[in-house]
């Protein structure tokens, strides 16, 4: 293998910054992160199932809701199957319903995440 005569590993599809803060969290079990490095980690903790990561950028993101975001937030959390922050964007979005309803981001969303969101919304009206 051309990794034991270099000393050096590549992993192409894996930018340093992400692996370097992937191996912060599993050595120091901490991690300061910002919303782009969330955004990077996500499709490559899901890849690796890096299931603890996941969900502390799945809480960190939740943080992060704007309505600027909250779609492609959403979207991500559909794609990565981050319950909880879809959860969270299921929220914001029916908070903010006239500010995003008119976003062009919403024709984005896909018909499952579409329909998951109309279930909470009945849900949340059982329980009323």
């Amino acid at each position: 293998m051309s990794e034991s005569q270099s000393a050096k590993i590549s992993i192409p599809s894996v930018k340093s910054n992400v692996f370097k803060a992937i191996l912060q969290y599993i050595y120091c079990n901490e991690l300061k992160l910002d919303e782009k490095l969330a955004l990077d980690l996500v499709p490559v903790i899901d890849e690796y199932l890096m299931k603890d990561l996941k969900a502390f950028c799945g809480r960190y993101l939740c943080k992060q809701l704007r309505k600027e975001n909250a779609v492609d937030l959403l979207l991500i959390a559909g794609t990565y199957e981050i319950d909880r922050l879809k959860k969270a964007c299921f929220k914001f979005i029916l908070k903010n319903l006239d500010n995003i309803y008119e976003n062009e981001e919403m024709t984005k969303v896909s018909e499952r995440l579409f329909i998951e969101l109309l279930e909470f919304i009945t849900a949340l009206d059982s329980h009323l």
